[in-house]
């Protein structure tokens, strides 16, 4: 049998102010631990006494050897299914989710079948005569030809001069004929005779057929040389770069006095590519001050009172300011004199929603010589005298006002044709 030692500190307690000044001294106590007797009954669980103050935490005794696995019991046999519970009622709905992501994009659908060809447009004038060709080298003598016929025997020389009359002698015997001499030597062939005067031009035919194809590639080609273009490329044609371009205010004029009622507008890049095309019919009769308005001078800026304004066949508006128009500002200098917009439908803020603008550079009736007040808060450049954001919308007002895109310079060219 062993016997276990244990020595402790008893630690002293006062109950009030009094104690606290007595003097105390632990007491040493030794005691004698025999073996452990059985557990005793468990009495009665006592109420819980008051949860004490947390003591501080020891530090933390050795971690205990791992005991071994019990062995698993048998599996004790499965009780009865219970009843299936009532059905208890509907809960509320509960509150919609949040909106999910936006799905990936599908794959583009296959090409749908070619449309119908459309109809070939009404022939176009014919267009001018080509200067005269660099004359053609001599081409080789040919064989000489065979002789002509024996020209006409010359006139009779002049007569000589009588001379005087001998005695008249005995008249002789007629003698007999003689024989006929061989024939002469062919003459030189004379100069050649002037060449009469040229017969009256014949009457011009009928234009042929058009070809669009052909006319598009002339188009072009005209674009590419900034050379005038005939009347079916254009009545107003304007190649755009970084510097001032347009300097007039008569550039409109003859478009105003074209005859024809469809307008084509054209969009080309610096290729000659096209890249925007529309077309649509005009609204009364344009007068170099009221093209697509008849509003007073200075209020044909605002595109709501365009009451001609042309509708043009993919849904986009065309509008041309007056020549004499007038007015200033971001949004006022789209009547300063000719201004050609092109809007997207819908209507909106008149400065804003633009697809195409073209414009000179400084203002060409009010304030004369200025600059306009485009691009409001940034800068406002020669290369702005078309501005085209490939079909986008801009506003003359951004970036500065009223929000959008401000006008994108774009260095091309615009054509506006006024057809049968």
């Amino acid at each position: 049998m062993l016997f276990a030692l244990s020595a402790f500190a008893q630690p002293s307690f006062a109950g009030d102010d009094d104690k606290d000044k007595k003097e105390h001294k632990d007491k040493e106590v030794i005691k004698i631990v025999g073996p452990q007797g059985p557990a005793g009954v468990a009495g009665a669980t006592g109420p819980q006494g008051p949860i004490g103050l947390t003591g501080a935490t020891g530090p933390q005794g050795p971690i205990g050897l791992t005991g071994a696995k019990g062995a698993t019991g048998a599996i004790g046999p499965q009780g009865p299914i219970g009843l299936t519970g009532a059905t208890g009622p509907q809960g509320p709905i509960g509150l919609t989710g949040a909106k999910g992501a936006t799905g990936a994009k599908g794959a583009t659908g296959a090409t749908g079948p070619q449309g119908p060809i459309g109809l070939t447009g009404a022939t176009g004038p014919q267009g001018p005569i080509g200067l005269t060709g660099a004359k053609g080298a001599t081409g080789a003598k040919g064989a000489t030809g065979a002789t002509g016929p024996q020209g006409p025997i010359g006139l009779t020389g002049a007569k000589g001069a009588t001379g005087a009359t001998g005695p008249q002698g005995p008249i002789g015997l007629t003698g007999a004929t003689g024989a006929t001499g061989p024939q002469g030597p062919i003459g030189l062939t004379g100069p050649p005779g002037l060449a009469g005067p040229l017969g009256l031009d014949g009457v011009q035919g009928p234009p042929g057929p058009a070809d669009p194809a052909v006319q598009d590639a002339l188009c072009k080609l005209y674009s590419l040389t900034g050379q005038p273009s005939p009347a079916f490329c254009s009545c107003f044609a304007f190649n755009n770069t970084t510097a001032e371009d347009l300097t007039n205010n008569t550039y409109f004029d003859q478009c105003v006095a074209a005859t024809g009622n469809t307008v084509r507008i054209t969009v080309r890049d610096a290729g000659g590519v096209i890249v925007y095309q529309a077309t649509g019919s005009k609204v009364g009769a344009w007068t170099n001050n009221q093209v697509t308005s008849t509003a007073s001078v200075n209020s044909q800026y605002n595109r709501d009172l365009h009451d001609r304004k042309i509708l043009l066949d993919n849904g986009d508006e065309l509008m041309i300011s007056g020549q004499n128009s007038t007015n200033a500002g971001c949004g006022g200098d789209l009547g300063n004199g000719y201004v050609i917009t092109v809007a997207a439908p819908g209507g909106g803020v008149y400065y804003q929603n633009l697809k195409l603008l073209v414009a000179p550079y400084k203002r060409q009736t009010s304030n004369a010589g200025t600059l306009r007040s485009f691009v409001f808060g940034g800068t406002w450049t020669p290369a702005g005298e078309i501005s085209f954001n490939g079909g986008a919308v801009m506003s003359s007002c951004a970036p500065g006002f009223g929000g959008g895109t401000p006008l994108t310079p774009f260095i091309g060219r615009v054509e506006i044709s006024v057809l049968p």
